[in-house]
């Protein structure tokens, strides 16, 4: 049965906006927002400015991100804290074993075995994005010139070959550990030929959600529709935004990016203090659940 909840006028047409790219996505709201923050401590935060001021409930579709580190280092309690101001947890676990992946099992399995207990120790339906930034080979030393730094780590291009290996390996492992945790995968290139490649490792079964990095709207809608011809019905997900100046900029964007069939935009913020959780909270208790436009609630314009 559709919940009808009158809107204020701005909400209300951000719903509008919104509404053509419903296609019975799993994530609990229409349009969904959240904050990638830079780091635990900056997440850690982020929890004051959640819990009294927004008076979400535990687990809203406000989603909080961050890097998890898998050395060990990883604070097991924060997720829960964070689930417990009102938000839903987006683990970033960062895989650092170089590749060949097959050539490192050893390493691998160790940081798998942290991932399973980070996620065992998470709240139900926690979201868990598999990220691989491997570790760069040093530079070979130069006899001659013992003084000259080693190179600087640079990100390794995208391989889906290797990357569609680690997301299924792992999400067995979080899975096992979390059997309502939810498996996302990193930032991948908005470009159907990468993407296309990716799902030829047969990968499409362990997902419920498709991050993808920003891109300029024609790539976007390129990487979108060949994602719902992938995995249709698939929830998308931008990962991440810069967060606007504007605090409207937030409800905005991410109807637009709604309207475009993503059903997540994450908002980066170095800082607690510079994310926009204000506005996300607003969009969290306003579009949760299952919301219809009412017209009444939309004043006809003066002279109209």
């Amino acid at each position: 049965m559709t919940r009808q909840t009158p809107l204020p006028l701005a909400l209300a047409g951000l719903l509008a906006l919104a509404a053509p790219s419903l296609r019975g996505e799993s994530l609990p709201c229409q349009p969904c927002a959240g904050a990638r923050l830079a780091d635990p401590a900056a997440a850690a935060d982020a929890l004051a400015a959640i819990a009294k001021p927004a008076k979400l409930e535990p687990g809203s579709p406000l989603f909080v991100a961050w890097d998890v580190p898998l050395d060990g280092t990883a604070d097991l309690e924060l997720a829960g804290s964070i689930w417990a101001a009102g938000a839903t947890p987006w683990l970033t676990l960062t895989f650092r074993t170089p590749a060949p992946l097959t050539g490192n099992l050893a390493r691998l399995q160790g940081e798998l075995e942290a991932a399973a207990k980070v996620a065992a120790a998470a709240p139900p339906k926690s979201f868990f994005q598999v990220v691989w930034r491997p570790e760069s080979a040093p530079a070979a030393a130069n006899p001659a010139t013992p003084e000259t730094p080693a190179a600087a780590e640079t990100p390794a291009p995208f391989d889906p070959s290797q990357y569609g290996f680690l997301l299924k390996r792992a999400a067995v492992a979080l899975t096992g550990a979390s059997s309502e945790g939810k498996i996302a995968t990193e930032p991948l290139p908005a470009d159907p030929g990468p993407l296309r490649a990716l799902y030829a490792e047969e990968i499409a079964a362990y997902l419920e959600a498709v991050a993808l990095a920003p891109a300029p709207p024609d790539q976007l809608a390129a990487a979108v529709e060949t994602l719902g011809q992938l995995d249709p019905g698939r929830p998308i997900v931008v990962d991440a935004l810069p967060a606007p100046a504007e605090p409207g900029g937030v409800l905005a964007e991410a109807a637009r990016n709604a309207a475009r069939g993503v059903a997540l935009t994450l908002f980066a913020a170095p800082t607690a203090e510079a994310a926009p959780l204000g506005p996300l909270a607003l969009l969290a208790r306003e579009f949760a659940g299952d919301l219809s436009y009412d017209p009444t609630s939309s004043p006809a314009s003066p002279g109209g």
